[in-house]
């Protein structure tokens, strides 16, 4: 629509500066009013199904196909038998940075859980404290392969050397690999934030904790649901992007 009107605007200015030509602005109006339907005609190709949008269309009078919403069914996945499985989450607020982590076993079995509390308030830097102290408690506890999933795909991108860091994340990126060449078998990948719940709670602990924290069982009521939750196997519902 702003190309439309820019485009009209533009020509009037070419035909008053070179033809000395013009118009008044209520016929520019009417001209634009009737090319707009037909240039969003054009354009508008498959819309979401929405009553909003709907409501638009109709009063331009446009006809288009509308998509319906679809759902992606999603869930906590299992490590394979013999790796632990690393998730991770950052929160970032209004009162303060933090993160947090959980260690499950393939049996969806917790080894270890843990908050802390961040000073940058970057997401991107916290998500890297993130993996950096669960990869090295996994490392501390002697495990040789492990899985790492995260719904921040910009980091497990860098991490898998397919996008450059941050230059004041590059020596953090940079543990955490040589961290990573100690495994005898590890894996970065992305999950969806659904099924990262977990970590998500344990974050906003990590924004009101004055220490880092790793907690031992029993673990808070809310943590033990959402853990009864993934083990099992409950299925969230997520919106297909269109």
């Amino acid at each position: 629509m702003v190309c439309v009107a820019v485009n009209y605007i533009w020509g009037e200015r070419n035909a008053r500066r070179f033809q000395g030509k013009s118009q008044t602005a209520v016929n520019l109006k009417s001209r634009l009013v009737k090319e707009l339907p037909r240039y969003l005609q054009l354009q508008i190709r498959g819309i979401p199904d929405t009553p909003v949008l709907k409501a638009l269309v109709g009063r331009f009078g446009i006809i288009t196909d509308f998509r319906a919403k679809t759902f992606i069914h999603c869930t906590w996945t299992r490590p394979l038998q013999g790796t632990i499985k690393l998730n991770y989450d950052a929160a970032v607020k209004a009162d303060g940075s933090g993160f947090g982590g959980l260690l499950r076993t393939s049996e969806g079995h917790v080894v270890c859980a843990y908050s802390g509390k961040g000073l940058s308030s970057s997401v991107y830097q916290q998500e890297l404290n993130a993996v950096h102290k669960g990869i090295q408690l996994a490392k501390d506890q002697g495990f040789s392969k492990i899985e790492i999933a995260s719904d921040s795909l910009g980091v497990i991108r860098t991490i898998n050397r397919m996008e450059d860091p941050p230059w004041d994340c590059q020596d953090q990126v940079r543990e955490i690999r040589e961290i990573a060449v100690w495994f005898e078998e590890i894996r970065f990948y992305h999950a969806f934030r659904e099924t990262n719940r977990t970590t998500d709670y344990l974050a906003g602990i990590g924004v009101e904790a004055d220490n880092f924290i790793c907690f031992i069982a029993p673990f808070p009521v809310e943590l033990c649901i959402i853990l009864e939750e993934d083990m099992n196997n409950k299925v969230y519902l997520r919106f297909h992007q269109y």
